[in-house]
């Protein structure tokens, strides 16, 4: 009787906020974004757009919890404010464009009155939305972003959409990921080593937000079981070359100290020493002469700088028996090699260094087709936003 009285409750609670929502006025002049991490490339790639073309706007950032805010986003037009603070509810009912990569006040129905884009976080190599069978709910939105044709229908089948409301272009993140490296710390490695390599695997066991395990969650950060991780920096060092790892930010993992010996060649960081070097990750990628991905969505994105891709993945098998997109097959996607062990790693890594710096992948046109050499300016057009 309880359960029933409470969600009731929430019901009628959900019902007066949207009423709420279609009686106060929007200000085309106002913009939301709500980003996981808080302040990812995604936001930042819309804060550089505004200033860029010094827009006549407002724009509201909700975080989760109080943050410090990174430099480049300290900016007279920009205002932050938690997301369940009454100024973050406010701006989010005041305002006519809004955007998100992981959903935001979603339970609300869509207001005719606003223009709802989902950025989400990455194309579907895996399984997503309600092609994800562990999936719970998908947010509300009017328009949605895809990279090429590839992943346009599964999509738009992932969140329940047609396919006019889905926008063919690229991730806002991918205009951070080709500018110009200025960043002065990631000048110094580019100059210290041969090579710089970035190691972003995706979480195993989720325990942030999307609480769940995918795959096997025994491998560790580096994914391997027999990865041997003195031999890897022995290794390295022979060759000259510096590996960055970044867990996923919703992974166990992601709680891991961080460790940045400035002399070794094997380094954890995480999203608190990327702020403190007032860098984003996709800057981090821009300044990096390789990718040691798995099954992330960095993958589509890191094709648009036609450099090497190493992918580690020795649960496969066990994590796609969860995860497998329903109307991609994975080996179509990834047709790079599958490393599933360490002396396989190894070996890809002493050939690398052997090699130019970008590779010729006739597959990377098939997914990365849409992209723009602007995108965050293209969606903006594409919605009325100028």
């Amino acid at each position: 009787m309880l359960r029933i009285l409470l969600n009731w409750g929430r019901s009628v609670l959900v019902y007066v906020a949207w009423c709420v929502s279609c009686i106060i006025p929007k200000d085309s002049r106002k913009i939301v974004v709500h980003a996981y991490p808080n302040y990812d490339d995604t936001v930042r790639a819309i804060v550089g757009h505004i200033d860029q073309v010094n827009m006549n706007v407002r724009l509201i950032i909700l975080t989760d919890g109080v943050v410090s805010v990174p430099e480049w986003a300290n900016k007279k037009f920009v205002h932050h404010f938690a997301k369940l603070s009454v100024w973050g509810v406010w701006f989010y009912l005041r305002s006519k464009y809004i955007f998100f990569t992981h959903g935001l006040f979603s339970v609300l129905k869509l207001n005719s009155q606003q223009v709802v884009v989902n950025l989400w976080h990455g194309m579907p190599i895996k399984a997503i939305g309600l092609l994800d069978k562990n999936n719970r709910s998908t947010p509300r939105f009017n328009y949605t972003i895809a990279t090429s044709r590839v992943f346009a229908k599964t999509v738009a089948q992932s969140f329940g959409v047609n396919s006019k409301q889905v926008i063919e272009v690229g991730l806002p993140r991918m205009d951070i990921l080709r500018k110009e490296v200025v960043n002065p710390k990631l000048l110094s490695l580019t100059r210290k080593y041969s090579k710089v390599l970035v190691w972003l695997p995706t979480y195993r066991r989720s325990v942030f937000g999307d609480f769940r395990v995918d795959g096997d969650d025994s491998l560790g950060v580096y994914g391997l079981t027999d990865f041997d991780e003195s031999d890897f920096i022995k290794v390295l060092e022979e060759l000259d070359v510096l590996v960055i790892v970044k867990p996923h930010p919703m992974s166990i993992e992601a709680g891991m100290p961080i460790v940045y010996d400035s002399d070794s060649r094997l380094r954890l960081i995480n999203e608190e020493w990327l702020q403190r070097n007032d860098l984003t990750l996709y800057e981090l990628l821009s300044a990096s002469d390789g990718l040691i991905t798995d099954v992330s969505s960095v993958y589509v994105d890191y094709k648009v700088l036609a450099r090497p891709i190493i992918i580690v993945f020795q649960d496969e098998e066990s994590y796609l028996s969860d995860r497998s997109p329903v109307s991609i097959d994975f080996k179509d996607i990834v047709t790079e090699e599958v490393i599933k062990d360490y002396p396989a790693l190894r070996g890809t890594i002493r050939r690398l260094v052997g090699e130019s710096g970008t590779v010729n992948d006739v597959n990377s046109n098939n997914l990365i087709e849409f992209v723009k050499s602007n995108n965050t300016k293209y969606i903006f057009e594409c919605i009325g936003l100028s």
